[in-house]
């Protein structure tokens, strides 16, 4: 049997084990039933993102499953692991990020993209963008946003 879990769920069953993940979904009534867009049984409200008003509060969130960490220039394309190129996003956020990176890096592979430039948005104090924003250059050049939230 394969069962869809949150990333927070992960991180709790990484420390309790996978039969107390089992158990606790079958007593949260969820039971083993895959559906990536259900809540999780630890955390059913959905996060506040306009909360998250420092970067320890986010890597705290990450660590718990709930933000995943992500690079603004992917690592597979010279971006670097420091704070100005690191920012936390939401699951669903972080998925389409990742599906945007592969497709740039099939664009260098291809020879198509010379440049590629991002900038994110803020809302509040909020320390989660509230969307990026991409300028590539190249034969292939375009715009895009990438709404977060």
């Amino acid at each position: 049997i394969v069962t869809t879990i949150t990333d927070d769920e992960m991180v709790w069953s990484m420390r309790h084990g996978k039969e107390a993940l089992i158990n606790a979904l079958q007593e949260s009534g969820v039971g083993q039933v895959s559906d990536i867009n259900r809540p999780s049984i630890f955390h059913p409200e959905p996060l506040d993102i306009a909360t998250v008003q420092s970067f320890d509060e986010a890597i705290a969130l990450q660590e718990k499953g709930l933000l995943r960490k992500t690079h603004l220039v992917p690592l597979e394309l010279g971006g670097q692991d420091v704070p100005q190129n690191t920012f936390y996003l939401p699951k669903a956020a972080a998925i389409a990020k990742k599906e945007f990176d592969y497709h740039l890096q099939t664009l260098v592979r291809q020879g198509k993209i010379k440049g590629l430039n991002g900038n994110c948005q803020y809302r509040g104090k909020s320390v989660v963008p509230s969307a990026i924003q991409f300028s590539i250059s190249g034969e292939a050049g375009f715009e895009h946003v990438l709404p977060v939230w």
